[in-house]
């Protein structure tokens, strides 16, 4: 688990940072994962984040032959939390998932 790797990550959401975001991706992922798409992923959850937040480890799973990291990110305005899935490699994030709450 990479937990500095997701604060990070979560740090640079909450700053609607794409560059800082892009910065915690594989070379391979943040070529793929262009800057306006992460735009939209990201600026639907500054708002919340800009609020305090805590992030847990919630554990490690193998899915697919990879190992997966999820993290819940819980909001302090005491709304539904979010689950980030990250596929580390490297030190670096190689494959992610951010399931925010539904609207």
């Amino acid at each position: 688990m990479s937990e500095s790797l997701i604060n990070n990550l979560v740090e640079a959401i909450s700053k609607n940072d794409v560059d800082g975001f892009r910065a915690s991706l594989t070379h391979d992922f943040a070529r793929d994962f262009s800057p306006t798409a992460i735009a939209a992923v990201i600026e639907p959850l500054v708002p919340r984040l800009r609020a305090r937040y805590s992030i847990k480890s919630i554990g490690s799973f193998n899915q697919q032959g990879m190992v997966v990291d999820f993290y819940q990110i819980t909001v302090a305005d005491g709304g539904d939390d979010i689950l980030i899935r990250a596929i580390v490699e490297d030190g670096q994030i190689a494959g992610l998932l951010i399931t925010a709450p539904f609207d």
